[in-house]
């Protein structure tokens, strides 16, 4: 099932999302939508889906951050609720690349976003392994 937003926004997979969180939810994803049609002269369609994997709550977690960017310079710190787990946030800015690093006293990853014309690249890597050591996503604008 398809939830339309707006005209240009596609919510897949949202039907069992409770009404409160979607709510949110629609929020998110039609700022993101706003600033990338601004930012896009050719923006057409946001498209967003969710795909449930494994246990219902097996992969789910709460993460809470306040990060700072000053002169190419990211630094702040994180708190994952549901494990109790918080640390640091440091991180650069060049053009279009984002290199950040996470750390607490048990993990530390390594995060790096890259926008490049319709496309933006997330990779993940936890460099101790754990639970998971490595995700890459990837979201394209357009039909």
């Amino acid at each position: 099932m398809v939830i339309e937003l707006g005209g240009n926004i596609d919510l897949v997979g949202f039907r069992e999302v409770e009404p409160a969180k979607l709510i949110v939810v629609k929020k998110m994803v039609g700022n993101y939508a706003r600033k990338m049609s601004e930012d896009a002269e050719n923006f057409e369609k946001l498209t967003v889906t969710m795909k449930p994997i494994g246990q219902p709550d097996a992969h789910k977690f709460e993460l809470q951050s306040n990060v700072t960017y000053r002169n190419g310079e990211l630094v702040g710190d994180w708190n994952e609720t549901t494990r109790g787990v918080a640390g640091q946030v440091t991180g650069t800015v060049s053009g279009s690349q984002i290199e950040v690093r996470v750390d607490s006293q048990t993990f530390a990853a390594l995060l790096s976003l890259t926008t490049s014309g319709d496309q933006q690249s997330i990779s993940i890597y936890a460099p101790a392994g754990g639970e998971m050591s490595q995700a890459a996503i990837t979201l394209n604008r357009g039909s």
